[in-house]
């Protein structure tokens, strides 16, 4: 959702790309499920984020920081889809 706000997406925007609906095992909960559409617009909008912070960090990085810095971001990704 952040890096559909960060390329100017908004809701209503949304609508269509990330319906959500009520849990129903959990009551309090919201599950928001991508559809097709939503999947590629995120994987789009991804490539563009992707390219932008290469812009932005590479020319800073040797490439060997650069893996580094792509496992670790692998890592807490991993980490945060528990």
């Amino acid at each position: 959702m952040v890096l559909l706000t960060q390329f100017g997406f908004r809701p209503p925007s949304w609508i269509g790309l990330v319906p959500r609906h009520g849990d129903p095992d959990a009551k309090q909960r919201t599950v928001v499920e991508p559809t097709a559409e939503g999947r590629r617009v995120q994987q789009s909008v991804g490539r563009r984020h992707v390219a932008r912070i290469r812009r932005l960090v590479g020319s800073a990085l040797e490439p060997d920081e650069l893996e580094m810095l792509a496992q670790l971001c692998r890592k807490l990704r991993l980490a945060n889809e528990l």
